[in-house]
């Protein structure tokens, strides 16, 4: 019926985002250490994929992302925990092949789903990145749970990302 109407991108994530455990920082330390984790690691807010006909994101073992590097939880892949971190990409370029790729160039090249999960990381690193001091008070703010928020040392505030929703108007809504 609708087989007209594009899909909406970035759109697909298919990570479980499990909100439930973001302020369980015992579990995300578990979660960390665990053998199956892995991270999607920005380099200057872009992507390391694995190049080829059919690019996808080149997940990154704990051991591959420098210790002091900007983290953030981005949910679980079945049972597996999934990251993001802001760190230069030189190690998995050498070492694995990677490449550095322009996150609007994979947000048209890779798996929607992959492409959406980019998205995820992309922005939310951008924020916290931007967003080192409290609106409230000017005091200094620190990661909280577990990346999707960020608390004043000095006045508790919590801040948050912003979401914007946008709905446009499907084509059946146009022709009225």
């Amino acid at each position: 019926m609708f087989s007209d109407i594009p899909a909406t991108g970035f759109t697909g994530n298919r990570l479980d985002r499990a909100d439930e455990i973001r302020r369980d920082a015992g579990a995300l330390i578990a979660m960390r250490a665990r053998s199956d984790a892995r991270w999607l690691v920005l380099d200057k807010l872009n992507p390391v994929v694995r190049a080829g006909e059919a690019p996808s994101i080149l997940w990154a073992y704990r051991s591959d992302v420098p210790h002091d590097a900007l983290s953030i939880f981005l949910g679980v892949d079945g049972d597996a925990p999934r990251f993001a971190a802001a760190a230069p990409a030189d190690e998995l370029v050498a070492d694995f092949g990677g490449q550095v790729m322009d996150a609007r160039q994979a947000g048209a090249l890779l798996p929607a789903h992959e492409a959406a999960i980019v998205a995820q990381a992309r922005s939310v690193i951008d924020w916290h990145q931007r967003h080192g001091f409290c609106a409230v008070c000017g005091g200094a703010t620190e990661l909280a749970k577990a990346g999707y928020a960020r608390q004043c040392k000095a006045c508790k505030a919590e801040h948050f990302p912003r979401c914007l929703l946008y709905t446009s108007p499907s084509p059946r809504d146009r022709q009225k």
